[in-house]
């Protein structure tokens, strides 16, 4: 109901003064209860908030954060690929087999939508309690207060925008606690402001983000075991991970080693290119 009530201008409405109050109000006292909770030997675990990794001066190296302000009350994840009829070479021949090529496979996207609210920051309820003992109620909730949200708004929106050190926007990892939701890039922002201070800060905004999944060329590639084709050697690669990865399978690593005249199968040098031989189905 308070998302309905936006600032006109005219100062906060009662009911908004009374929201941020209360959310000030409410975190005194979740710190307390979590700190009786703690003596007591109670669980008084935190709700982890959505982190948001991105690169910073290197690519693919995530090395800058940020939490958001309030977690999203829900996330939308959605992913496709386009299969098509398969081409037999026999005229007349019908069957209802698919296939499907890499340039079908359509990247997963997440979208959600974030709500920043700054109007209890720097404003308590006792000072609230306090301006309206000296100056009345119309004092104590004629005006919104807070911080400028742009502060919190602006570090999702420059997900878009070009790094001076990338030459591009930097792509991102979403994690919520031990689970990372995508690693991808923004592709849609949009930025809705809902209440403002009278000299124009604004105070409160809700942003809706669309994330579209990013990674390596080398990862999206389609294992097929009867067509040949190359791995590039990176640190920390075995041949029966490469085995399990083309073939599904970790005990044909010998099919690679042989194939290639691999004498040591445990000194693979990174940057070596593999041939992965075409299996027989």
């Amino acid at each position: 109901m308070f998302d309905d009530m936006t600032y006109t201008g005219r100062g906060m409405s009662v009911l908004d003064a009374l929201y941020s109050g209360t959310q000030a109000a409410l975190g005194a006292v979740s710190s307390l209860a979590s700190a009786g909770g703690a003596l007591l030997g109670l669980n008084t675990t935190r709700v982890a908030r959505m982190v948001v990794w991105h690169e910073g001066s290197l690519p693919m190296v995530f090395s800058q954060h940020f939490s958001v302000l309030f977690n999203p009350s829900q996330v939308t994840l959605s992913s496709g690929c386009s299969w098509q009829p398969k081409q037999h070479a026999s005229p007349g021949r019908w069957s209802t087999e698919l296939e499907v090529s890499s340039s079908a496979y359509q990247p997963a996207s997440l979208s959600m939508e974030l709500m920043f609210d700054t109007t209890d920051e720097g404003m308590s309820l006792m000072s609230m309690l306090g301006d309206a003992a000296s100056g009345g109620m119309a004092m104590a909730f004629s005006q919104p207060t807070g911080s400028n949200v742009l502060t919190h708004t602006q570090k999702v929106a420059r997900l878009a925008q070009p790094s001076q050190d990338l030459h591009r926007p930097p792509v991102c990892q979403l994690w919520w606690g031990p689970y990372m939701l995508m690693q991808g890039v923004l592709t849609s922002c949009s930025q809705t402001f809902k209440l403002w201070k009278p000299d124009g800060t604004p105070v409160r905004a809700s942003m809706s983000c669309s994330f579209t999944e990013f990674k390596e060329d080398s990862l999206f590639e389609f294992f097929s075991p009867d067509v040949e084709k190359s791995h590039v050697v990176r640190r920390g690669d075995t041949l029966p991970q490469i085995a399990a990865t083309y073939f599904g399978d970790a005990a044909k690593w010998w099919v690679i080693a042989q194939f290639n005249n691999v004498e040591n199968a445990r000194a693979l040098e990174a940057g070596t290119t593999l041939r992965i031989p075409a299996l027989e189905r």
